[in-house]
C-alpha cells in the first residue's frame, strides 16, 4: 500500500499523525497538501493507528448538552474486558468455506463495471447503482419502487438552478458512466451466497437447525417465485414478479460491492440497500433478503484471519486478497441503522452470531413504530414519537461513540434511512432535511476520522412525491462527497 503514496502523501501522513485525532485538522492538512481523493483515503486509513486509543470521553463537537429520553440498552452482553478480548472467540470455519467466499467476492468485483477512477475523482466518493434497482411497479403500491431511479436522477441533475434548496454549482454525478455497477442478475452468484449464509445459520443453531432449513427453503422458493400466500409479506401479490426477484438480488450485490469499495477507498455508497427486516428464517416488511447480513457474512468469512482449523493456506489467501484489492483484516462489522424502524432482522443475525463476535448492531429508531415486537440489537436506542433534530443528534452521538469505542469495528455498514423525515408516510419522528444531512455528515465524519471504512446504503423512505423522495435519498451521497 505504501507504494501507492506519492511524496506528498507521505508528507501529509507525517503531518496528520503529529496532530490529535481531529477531523478538522485532518481535512485542513489533506487539502493543503493538494492530494487526490485516493491518496487522501489512504492517509485517512492510516489515521486509525493514531486514533486507536478511541478517546474514552468520545470528545467530538457536541450537538448540545441536553440529554434525550430514549431507551439505550446493551442487550446481548456486557464487556467486562476489552472488546478485542471479549470477541476473540471466533468460530473455526473450514478452509473450503473461506476459499469459496474469497472466490465469489473476487468474481463479483471482476464482473462489476468500474465507475469513475477514484484516483481521478475529485467530486464524489465511489457510488454504486444499477438501473435494475427500480422495476415496473403499480403506482398505488405503498412501496415507492421508482425512488432508486429518481435518486440517481437527482444526483445527475440537481444544482442550485434546478432546486432552490441546493447549493451545488453542477450536478454531483456528471454521467451514469461514473457509477460503479454490479453485474447483471444472471452473473450474480446469489445461490452461492445463500448457501454460505445458510451454513453459518446452521452452525450457529447446532441444537436446532429448523431455522436454517426454513431460511434456505424461503430464500430459494423466493428466487423461483414459489412462495405461498402466507409468505409474501409486504409486497403481497407483487412478490411473484420476476422483476422483483432480479432487483432484490441486484440490491444485495450492490451492497456487497459497496462494502468492497469502502474497504479499498475508505468510503462508498449504494443507491439502494438496507433490507434490515429480513431475518434468519425469512423475509418481513418490504425486505426479502438481508443485504447487510449477507455482506457481513461474506466479508468476515473471506477476510478474517486466524479463524480456521488450517491456518496456513487460508491466511495466505487472505493476504493475497488484501494485496490485490487493498482489503484489510475484517473480523468485526458494526451496522449503524438509522432507519425509523428497528433493524430487527439484522439484530437477529447479530444475536445468532454473538459467540463469533463478528456482527454488531446499533439501531436508532422510533420505539412505537414497526416492528411492534422488537428484537435485541447489540445497542438499541428507542426514541419517542416526534423526536426533533436536536434530541435525535444527541442520542446518535452518545450511542455511536459508545458503540465505536466498545466494538472497535473493522468496517461500518451505515443504513441512512430517510423515513425519519417529519412528513414521511411511515415515520413518526420530526427530523427536517437539514437534520438528516447533519446526521449523515456526523456518522460519516466520525468513521472516517477514526480510519474505519464506511459503506452506506439508503434504507427506508416513503413519499407520494417520488422526486422529492429521490432528492432526500441523495443527501447521503452528497454527504459522502463532502467527506470525500
Amino acid at each position: 500500500m505504501v507504494s501507492s503514496f506519492s511524496k506528498l502523501a507521505v508528507a501529509a501522513l507525517t503531518s496528520v499523525l503529529s496532530y490529535p485525532s481531529s477531523t478538522q485538522v485532518h481535512r485542513s492538512v489533506l487539502q493543503r497538501r493538494n492530494l487526490n481523493p485516493y491518496q487522501r483515503s489512504l492517509v485517512r486509513c492510516f489515521c486509525v493507528r493514531k486514533a486507536a486509543t478511541f478517546d474514552n470521553t468520545g470528545a467530538r463537537p457536541s450537538f448540545g448538552k441536553k440529554s434525550v429520553s430514549s431507551s439505550v440498552t446493551r442487550s446481548q452482553q456486557k464487556f467486562s474486558t476489552s472488546p478485542s478480548e471479549s470477541h476473540s472467540a471466533v468460530r473455526w470455519r473450514s478452509k473450503s468455506q473461506q476459499s469459496r467466499a474469497q472466490q465469489t467476492l473476487a468474481k463479483l468485483f471482476t464482473a462489476s463495471k468500474l465507475g469513475l477512477d477514484p484516483s481521478l475523482n475529485r467530486f464524489h466518493a465511489p457510488l454504486v447503482y444499477h438501473d435494475g434497482y427500480s422495476c415496473a411497479w403499480p403506482e398505488t403500491h405503498t412501496f415507492p419502487m421508482q425512488k432508486f431511479e429518481r435518486t440517481s436522477h437527482a444526483l445527475l441533475t440537481t444544482t442550485s438552478k434546478t432546486v432552490a434548496t441546493s447549493n451545488l454549482p453542477r450536478p454531483l454525478v456528471r454521467s451514469e458512466e461514473d457509477y460503479f455497477r454490479p453485474p447483471d442478475f444472471s452473473n450474480i452468484p446469489i445461490e452461492e451466497w445463500l448457501d454460505l449464509l445458510n451454513r453459518e445459520i446452521e452452525a450457529a443453531s447446532e441444537e436446532n437447525d429448523s431455522q436454517a432449513k426454513e431460511y434456505s427453503s424461503f430464500a430459494r422458493r423466493f428466487l423461483r417465485r414459489q412462495l405461498t400466500r402466507e409468505e409474501i409479506i409486504g409486497f403481497r401479490e407483487e412478490t411473484y414478479r420476476p422483476e422483483l426477484v432480479e432487483r432484490t438480488v441486484l440490491e444485495v450485490a450492490g451492497t456487497v460491492l459497496t462494502a468492497q469499495l469502502a474497504l479499498k477507498y475508505g468510503i462508498a455508497a449504494n443507491l439502494a440497500g438496507g433490507t434490515h427486516h429480513a431475518h434468519p428464517a425469512g423475509g418481513a416488511g418490504y425486505t426479502i433478503l438481508n443485504d447487510l447480513a449477507i455482506t457481513s457474512n461474506l466479508l468476515t468469512m473471506a477476510l478474517s484471519r486466524g479463524n480456521h482449523k488450517s491456518d496456513v493456506e487460508p491466511k495466505a489467501n487472505a493476504i493475497q486478497m488484501e494485496e490485490k484489492y487493498s482489503y484489510r483484516n475484517v473480523e468485526r462489522i458494526l451496522v449503524i441503522d438509522c432507519d425509523v424502524h428497528q433493524g430487527d432482522g439484522t439484530a437477529q443475525y447479530s444475536t445468532l452470531w454473538q459467540d463469533d463476535g463478528r456482527l454488531f448492531t446499533l439501531s436508532i429508531h422510533c420505539e412505537s413504530n414497526y416492528p411492534f415486537q422488537k428484537h435485541n440489537s447489540t445497542y438499541d436506542v428507542g426514541l419517542p414519537d416526534h423526536c426533533n433534530d436536536q434530541n435525535y443528534l444527541i442520542a446518535l452521538e452518545e450511542s455511536m461513540n459508545r458503540a465505536l469505542r466498545e466494538v472497535r469495528p473493522d468496517l461500518v455498514l451505515y443504513d441512512a434511512g430517510v423515513d425519519v423525515y417529519k412528513h414521511d408516510k411511515l415515520g413518526r419522528l420530526d427530523l427536517t432535511e437539514d437534520g438528516i444531512r447533519r446526521r449523515d455528515r456526523w456518522v460519516l465524519d466520525r468513521c472516517v476520522s477514526l480510519g474505519i471504512p464506511v459503506a452506506a446504503v439508503v434504507g427506508g423512505g416513503y413519499d407520494k412525491d417520488i422526486d422529492a423522495l429521490g432528492r432526500r435519498h441523495a443527501i447521503i451521497h452528497e454527504e459522502c462527497a463532502f467527506i470525500w
